[in-house]
């Protein structure tokens, strides 16, 4: 589970596959949850090169219709600072499709090591390429 504060716009807590794909969300802005109907495990371990589709649906009784789906690729393996250590992240790129339209797409900087997304990239590769990195990573207090 990751729980983000937004600095006075708001709080969300995420709950996470592996620390990398989404189950479920809910904060300020509402709730969100979906189902997935493959292994995601099939996406592990990580490396350079892998792709894995998996197809799901949104548990709203409004987009139940619509097909949905995910398409992770790993595009990099790199050091990734944060505060004084450097961690081992590879750059997965997040495709999100209903009907086969693009709907959604960044990149995430995953953590194997800490089992988290430390930050996202959105636009990369472009002029309008914007980093939205976590300025804290601590463990949830039970």
């Amino acid at each position: 589970m990751v729980e983000n504060d937004f600095q006075g716009a708001g709080k969300q807590r995420l709950f996470l596959f592996r620390g990398l794909i989404e189950l479920a969300r809910s904060g300020d802005d509402g709730n969100y949850s979906q189902h997935f109907t493959s292994n995601l495990e099939a996406f592990w371990p990580l490396k350079v090169g892998a792709r894995r589709t998996f197809e799901f649906l949104p548990l709203e009784t409004t987009k139940i219709e619509d097909k949905w789906s995910l398409t992770l690729a790993v595009t990099k393996r790199r050091a990734f600072p944060i505060k004084f250590c450097n961690y081992e992240v590879f750059y997965v790129t997040y495709d999100i499709r209903k009907n086969g339209k693009e709907e959604e797409r960044w990149t995430a900087v995953y953590s194997p090591d800490l089992r988290a997304t430390v930050a996202k990239i959105y636009d990369e590769g472009t002029e309008d390429e914007e980093i939205v990195a976590y300025n804290l990573i601590a463990p949830l207090k039970q």
